[in-house]
């Protein structure tokens, strides 16, 4: 199996992107397209950059020598994202309930005196959630011991 066909097809399906527009997009005949595709030839170093510059992607990554996915941008620079980062990314774009579950995690975690409650009250009435503490209340939860051993 060739990592290059396999992210070449992954990366065209993601982005919508059929033979046809990537070779409009590149300027690659469609024959070279479809053997990449195939796995009958790999590109050479020139139109990997090109196939990597229409499609976004880090030719490393295409090429199966890196986990950076991310690639080319305006002005030539590229950015460093894991694939972590980059389904992150994917998901907050493409899920608008993901997109807001995301937010309010992003909006919790910019406020200063934010403590999350990670297990349910004795009572069980209190989920495990984020919970805005006063200065006082965050004061004392930063001295107590996190655990039996640091008493």
């Amino acid at each position: 199996m060739s990592v290059f066909r396999d992210r070449l097809k992954l990366i065209m399906s993601e982005r919508n992107m059929s033979q046809a527009e990537l070779c409009r997009l590149t300027g690659i005949p469609k024959s070279a397209v479809n053997q990449y595709l195939s796995d009958r030839f790999q590109p050479r170093q020139g139109r990997t950059e090109i196939i990597c510059r229409a499609l976004d992607v880090n030719p490393a990554w295409l090429m199966g020598l890196d986990d950076v996915r991310c690639g080319f941008h305006e002005k030539g620079v590229s950015c460093i994202l894991t694939e972590d980062e980059f389904t992150l990314i994917s998901a907050y774009r493409g899920d608008p309930a993901t997109r807001r579950k995301l937010r309010f995690i992003i909006n919790k975690l910019e406020t200063d005196n934010l403590a999350f409650r990670a297990a349910k009250s004795h009572d069980g009435k209190v989920a495990p959630t984020f919970e805005e503490l006063s200065d006082e209340r965050m004061r004392l939860l930063i001295k107590t011991p996190e655990t039996d051993e640091d008493l």
